[in-house]
């Protein structure tokens, strides 16, 4: 409840109650027909907050209560005031709740999901799937891995698409065996980030044991232009492998590529702990950080199966901001060839998303559980990301 310790009180005084709306004690305002203004306040009866209670406190007149869509205040009605003919007056306590606290009460006591689609721009049928999820499925957001080769196409439908949500994943390293990544950067100037083809390592260890910190800014401040000069505006920008949280130096980069753009990026101790590193080596500011975060394991691939796991993701999922990352493709040669040996988010593994997150299981889930679908320019990510 919010009489909990955590609440910040303003003011507590005496007065009366006047049609569901406060008034001050004056004698003045005891006479029929006194309109009063509404604002959003509490009394508390029995330890808890009730709802049909107003008060008058400029404090809470800049609450800036999210509008997605119309703008509510959940569980509150629009009353209009005419003519009052009974006055109800007895004694009371009123108290103000700081409005900061009253903003995340009422923002945590929901359930917001990012339903984001990584890996955009590595294959028409991860961009297929991606576009057809966004358009007619559950994805609320995706971001783009600009060294890829279906990049460009990707970036047109976005361009096109200006209502969609998109970010940039920042890129140093390419996994498949047959399918590189070629740096945007001139292999030449980035020698620490590529093999003797100017390609990318496979793996996160080359990055933290040899990537030359200037090299890294070079190549991903290329990344983040490229996108730009094709008209595109990313709402975030997250990592590939989330191989910017190996090392500290990487993370301060990360952070400082986000302040020098005002573009909101993700970080995750939760992330830094999948890449097998300890997050309590790594400084973060822990009150941007998204922890509620979901992304399925190969154990959980071929156990139960995707399905049930992401059935028990919206089942249970916790009330506040969460992060579920997926990682959808269509079934097909195309993907058969570029995941080959290698199961772990494999052709099976993306289109198994695709499905499942165009599917009307996956809608009535969401609107069986009262989740909210949310992205990165929806007010309540904006406020928690510090954007």
């Amino acid at each position: 409840p919010l009489t909990k310790p955590a609440m910040s009180t303003i003011s507590t005084f005496a007065g009366t109650i006047f049609s569901g709306f406060t008034s001050s004690d004056k004698t003045s305002n005891r006479l029929s027909g006194t309109l009063t203004t509404p604002m959003l306040g509490s009394i508390v009866q029995k330890g808890k907050l009730a709802l049909c209670a107003f008060a008058l406190d400029k404090q809470l007149k800049s609450v800036d209560f999210p509008t997605l869509g119309n703008p509510t205040i959940p569980a509150f009605m629009k009353i209009i005031l005419a003519k009052i003919r009974f006055l109800l007056t007895f004694p009371f306590t009123f108290t103000i709740y700081d409005k900061d606290y009253l903003y995340q009460h009422l923002m945590n006591s929901k359930k917001q999901l990012i339903i984001h689609a990584d890996d955009a721009g590595l294959a028409w049928s991860e961009n297929k799937a991606t576009q057809v999820g966004m358009l007619k499925g559950c994805i609320s957001s995706t971001s783009l891995m600009v060294p890829c080769p279906w990049f460009y196409e990707m970036a047109q439908f976005c361009v096109q698409q200006p209502e969609l949500d998109y970010g940039i994943h920042l890129t140093l390293t390419g996994e498949w065996k047959t399918y590189p990544f070629r740096s945007i950067t001139a292999p030449a100037k980035i020698p620490s980030l590529v093999d003797k083809q100017g390609h990318f390592y496979p793996k996160r260890k080359h990055i933290r044991d040899s990537a030359v910190l200037e090299e890294v800014e070079l190549e991903l401040t290329n990344q983040i232009e490229y996108a730009l000069s094709l008209g595109l505006k990313p709402s975030h920008l997250d990592s590939h492998m989330y191989t910017l949280g190996i090392r500290q130096d990487l993370l301060d980069l990360y952070q400082s590529l986000g302040a020098n753009y005002q573009i909101p990026i993700i970080l995750s101790e939760k992330l830094i702990a999948c890449t097998g590193e300890s997050p309590s080596q790594f400084k973060l500011p822990t009150e941007k950080c998204i922890e509620s975060i979901f992304m399925a394991s190969f154990q959980e691939f071929e156990g139960k199966g995707l399905t049930a796991h992401y059935d028990s993701i919206l089942d249970y999922l916790p009330e506040g901001l969460s992060l579920l990352l997926i990682h959808p493709a269509l079934a097909s040669e195309e993907m058969n060839q570029i995941t080959l040996d290698h199961p772990n988010f494999g052709a099976a593994w993306r289109a198994e998303d695709a499905h499942y997150f165009t599917s009307e299981t996956c809608k009535d889930k969401l609107a069986k559980n009262n989740i909210e679908i949310v992205n990165f320019k929806s007010p309540i990510v904006l406020n928690h990301l510090g954007a």
